[in-house]
Parts: structure tokens; sequence; C-alpha cells
């Protein structure tokens, strides 16, 4: 199965936005002393990561004909 740029740029998109939704609710349940801040360190930690990755797919899709036709060259 072939999955677009295009999409992938959303799954993703759709993933980091997950992901910081649950940091939010991590940070609720530390509060609460629910769970522990270990957690949230470590899911913390992953966003910029995932961010990072995110904005390299939205470079490559704003750039994909470009791309395209140097490869061509």
């Amino acid at each position: 199965m072939k999955i677009s740029l295009k999409e992938q740029v959303s799954a993703l998109e759709d993933t980091v936005n997950n992901h910081r939704t649950y940091i939010n609710w991590v940070t609720r349940f530390v509060e609460e002393g629910k769970r522990p801040l270990d957690i949230l360190e470590d899911t913390q930690k992953r966003l910029p990561y995932m961010e990072a990755c995110l904005a390299t797919m939205q470079w490559l899709l704003r750039n994909e004909e470009k791309i395209k036709e140097a490869l061509k060259k």
C-alpha cells in the first residue's frame, strides 16, 4: 500500500496533537498524585523529537515538487 506524503504528514500531525493532549492529561494526574512524575517527564522528552519529525515532513511536503524535479536531473 502506497501512502502519500500528504497523508503521512496528516497522520503525524494527528499523532503530535494527540501526544500534546496526553501530556496535558498526564500533567493533571501527576498534580493530583495519581501518576508518578517520571511518566510525565518521559512523555515530555519525546515531544520535541516528534515535533522535529513533523517539521521535516512538512518541509518535504512543501518542497515535494522541487525535490522530484531535482532528482530528475
